[in-house]
């Protein structure tokens, strides 16, 4: 079994050098490698966005856990609405653990990007938490908070301009450098077609 996939390994690492050297050695490679980057640059830039908070309303949650998924669903039953708050387990720094006995201080959410749901056979839409605050029995106030809301703590712009830009200069230079390649070598050609018609006149 090892030697086999091995041999597979070597295989696709040849396809690889191939394609690689397709991409190099040929007109059209070229061009298609370097549409390929221009077009990858304008997709990762043009997905910049606004990030906006906002805090859940206050009331009753039932809360409903997916162990599959390693999800918390939350939903507000005072309000009467499908809307359910997303607590996402890895993407908190600590392990998320709510306490039947704890009251729910605050809880906050991107509410720039919704989701559909299905919970239970519910379907409803579904926002993200970033943070969350509890108060249990003893009074002690219990955080959990997300990476992204640490260090963005209010609403922000994600850039990605900033990396997508070069890399659309990269792929527009490249595409415009195998463009002219190719119509240079085409002028030469077109020269030495003329210069063999010419020479193969016969002279009276």
């Amino acid at each position: 079994m090892s030697m086999r996939r091995m041999a597979f390994g070597a295989q696709g690492g040849y396809s690889l050098a191939r394609l690689l050297m397709l991409f190099i050695n040929t007109y059209s490679g070229r061009i298609i490698g370097s549409s390929l980057v221009l077009i990858a640059g304008i997709i990762y830039a043009l997905q910049s966005h606004a990030v906006m908070y906002d805090h859940a309303p206050v009331g009753t949650y039932h809360i409903v856990l997916d162990a599959e998924e390693g999800r918390y669903y939350l939903h507000c039953e005072d309000c009467h609405n499908t809307i359910y708050y997303i607590a996402q387990t890895g993407d908190f720094k600590q392990f998320v653990q709510f306490d039947s006995s704890a009251r729910l201080e605050d809880m906050i959410y991107r509410s720039d990007a919704l989701e559909n749901v299905n919970v239970d056979g519910h379907t409803g839409e579904g926002y993200k938490l970033t943070y969350i605050a509890q108060v249990n029995a003893s009074g002690q106030k219990i955080v959990y908070e997300t990476q992204e809301h640490q260090d963005h703590p209010d609403d922000y712009f994600d850039n990605h301009w900033t990396l997508g830009l070069p890399i659309v200069a990269l792929g527009g230079a490249l595409l415009a450098f195998s463009v002219w390649i190719l119509i240079s070598d085409k002028r030469k050609f077109s020269v030495k077609q003329a210069a063999k018609s010419v020479e193969q006149v016969p002279n009276y």
